[in-house]
């Protein structure tokens, strides 16, 4: 039996931000800009020497010589998308070099034959740049790429598997491809890609949800309804919210926001209300002694300071858990800027690293944190 939320409801400490041990933002940044550049060489064309050199030594081998050369363990592309969070800030600490991930990432997507979910945070990364530049051309090549999604099995349903041709449909692909449906739709004018985006959340939310706790499972199985995984999975949490916000502040007036702002404003409510002592969320929100996950705080954290960074969101709660994630962000960082204490990469639906660490999805989502709320601040200092 599923353990009741309310035996896991964590009591909030009147610890100020102000008391934790600030690093340098220059340094998480720096982490961040070293960490998406080694990733986008693997992703992208020029590694592909590297890939036909091992390819004959079996994928075993083969993936532990790549390792040897610097390419990182596990999954390549969501990984990035996280990285790029903070491209939605008009203070994003790498604008020397951003054209230049994304172009190594678009020309390796573009050397495959089909499009994969977990491409889409790379995608909506690179619509936001290519809006910045006036550049029509970028988005038209998104638009090629996601072309294909569109006769993905489910899709008129709202309901695209994670994985071609396969029936899982996971909380993850929420906050990967529904912020770049939508913000393709805004750019291209194609409501189709919106109107995807709404069905897809709201499909998910219809028929993701446990009855008993209230918390998202990791996923279900498209016709039987099957659900997969365990209820609220931290990490999926942040996939949940930050896919929610980051889709709502793509829409226009017509496309009735005051719902989907009412929806995800009462998911804010929820997650401050489960957030730890410490500014933290544990990476299991039914269970009382999860460890904490600064991959859950930073990406719950990045959502609730967009939220509150336009005015249709500015509410204590944002603002208050956005402040002590930031909190116990800085607390985790060691002195070289890396970001401590995520968990590792999920192996599938119930499968879950206890492994803590730094990695990229929680450097990601920690600085653009950091530079949002920055950007917030001087806002308010300006008047």
């Amino acid at each position: 039996m599923a353990t009741d939320i309310t035996e896991v409801k964590i009591l909030h400490t009147q610890k100020s931000p102000s008391e934790t041990t600030k690093i340098p933002a220059e340094m998480r940044s720096s982490v961040l800009v070293g960490d998406l550049q080694r990733y986008a060489y693997w992703i992208g064309p020029r590694s592909n020497w590297v890939m036909g050199a091992t390819g004959f030594l079996g994928w075993r081998l083969s993936r532990a010589v790549q390792k040897k050369l610097g390419r990182p363990v596990g999954a390549l592309s969501w990984p990035v998308g996280l990285g790029l969070l903070c491209l939605n800030s008009r203070a994003s600490p790498f604008k020397s070099v951003e054209m230049s991930i994304l172009n190594q990432a678009l020309d390796g997507f573009e050397r495959q034959s089909a499009i994969h979910v977990d491409w889409c945070g790379v995608l909506y990364g690179a619509l936001g740049v290519y809006e910045g530049l006036s550049h029509a051309q970028g988005v038209e090549r998104v638009d090629r790429l996601v072309l294909p999604l569109m006769n993905r099995p489910g899709a008129a349903d709202g309901e695209i598997s994670y994985a071609a041709n396969r029936d899982e449909i996971l909380i993850d692909t929420i906050g990967m491809i529904c912020p770049m449906l939508a913000r393709l739709g805004r750019l291209t004018g194609n409501d189709r890609y919106r109107e995807m985006a709404l069905l897809q959340l709201e499909r998910f939310l219809d028929l993701g949800i446990d009855e008993e706790t209230g918390w998202p499972w990791h996923g279900y199985r498209r016709g039987s309804g099957e659900r997969l995984g365990l209820p609220g999975w931290g990490r999926g949490l942040g996939w949940l919210v930050l896919g929610m916000v980051d889709t709502i502040l793509e829409l226009s007036e017509k496309n009735d926001c005051s719902k989907w702002f009412e929806i995800t404003n009462r998911w804010i409510e929820r997650m401050y209300e489960f957030q730890m002592a410490d500014g933290n969320w544990p990476w299991l929100l039914t269970e009382r002694n999860a460890r904490y996950d600064t991959s859950v705080t930073a990406m719950l954290g990045y959502a609730a300071c967009r939220f509150y960074g336009h005015n249709f969101g500015r509410n204590d709660t944002a603002r208050l858990m956005y402040e002590r994630a930031f909190a116990a962000i800085d607390e985790m960082t060691d002195p070289l800027g890396r970001v401590q204490s995520a968990s590792g990469e999920a192996l599938g639906w119930g499968d879950y690293s206890q492994q803590f660490g730094n990695n990229l999805w929680v450097q990601g989502p920690a600085v653009a944190l950091q530079v949002l709320k920055d950007e917030l601040n001087s806002r308010s200092e300006g008047g």
